[in-house]
């Protein structure tokens, strides 16, 4: 994938990540399985659709898994809601500003 994704996208080319493609290959979910669950690493990449997230959730189910997206942004929340799943902020950035 040459597009798409989040700031966190380079988490995706880390080693150790499975990689889930869409049926068109336009969109790429990077994840790893921990137990029966499989953690993304980030958005999906590439040109992700409405179906992208359910296609990765019909992946993991046919194999005995829970998906579970970590560190999306707002259209794969949204993707994920339409499944009624729920979320869980876990951190929050912050940025300091030194006043001198």
């Amino acid at each position: 994938m040459h597009r798409g994704g989040s700031h966190l996208g380079w988490l995706t080319t880390w080693a150790g990540n499975s990689y889930w493609f869409d049926p068109g290959g336009a969109a790429a979910v990077a994840y790893r399985v921990a137990g029966s669950v499989a953690v993304t690493t980030a958005d999906p990449i590439g040109v992700p659709t409405d179906e992208t997230v359910a296609g990765f959730a019909g992946y993991c189910r046919e194999r005995g898994w829970t998906p579970a997206f970590y560190s999306v942004c707002d259209d794969t929340r949204k993707a994920c809601d339409a499944l009624g799943w729920s979320a869980v902020q876990v951190a929050e950035e912050t940025c300091w500003r030194c006043r001198s």
